[in-house]
């Protein structure tokens, strides 16, 4: 059985560290795109463990496919519209990749949810993001309770 290629390799690792090292140079927490993010990784999981307890065909699953692609498109979209924001705008396009790829797979034959090894590091990079800015944003808050700039 076929695997999901792994992510962009040291790219991805490197711009996740980039990210979470340089938060002042990084977009401000979304609190909208945090939610949605972890929503998509909750339905993302269940999907897989379902798939795979069903044998589900592809045609089954196409739903599935086009609304996590819709979804993670619409998070592309709001995450340009922030400055300092390519980082996450790319990791996203790579979890666009990922779904596309998985759904591949999946025309060829039922899967498994081991085969969905790369997507799954493109999603928990994507919520280091959003903790990294989550804990940016709060250390600024109260940076700026204390008086300092």
């Amino acid at each position: 059985m076929r695997t999901l290629p792994s992510p962009k390799g040291s790219s991805l690792v490197l711009l996740l560290c980039l990210f979470v090292t340089a938060c002042t140079l990084i977009a401000p927490y979304d609190a909208t795109t945090d939610r949605t993010l972890n929503d998509l990784v909750v339905r993302t999981e269940t999907f897989l463990v379902q798939a795979e307890a069903t044998r589900a065909s592809y045609s089954e699953s196409a739903r599935f496919y086009r609304e996590a692609i819709g979804t993670t498109r619409a998070l592309q979209v709001r995450a340009g519209l922030y400055q300092k924001n390519q980082e996450e705008t790319e990791l996203l396009k790579h979890l666009e990749e990922g779904y596309n790829d998985l759904a591949e797979i999946h025309r060829e034959g039922p899967i498994t949810a081991s085969v969905a090894g790369g997507l799954r590091t493109n999603l928990r990079a994507l919520l280091r993001v959003q903790l990294a800015k989550k804990r940016s944003a709060v250390f600024s808050a109260n940076l700026e309770k204390s008086g300092n700039p």
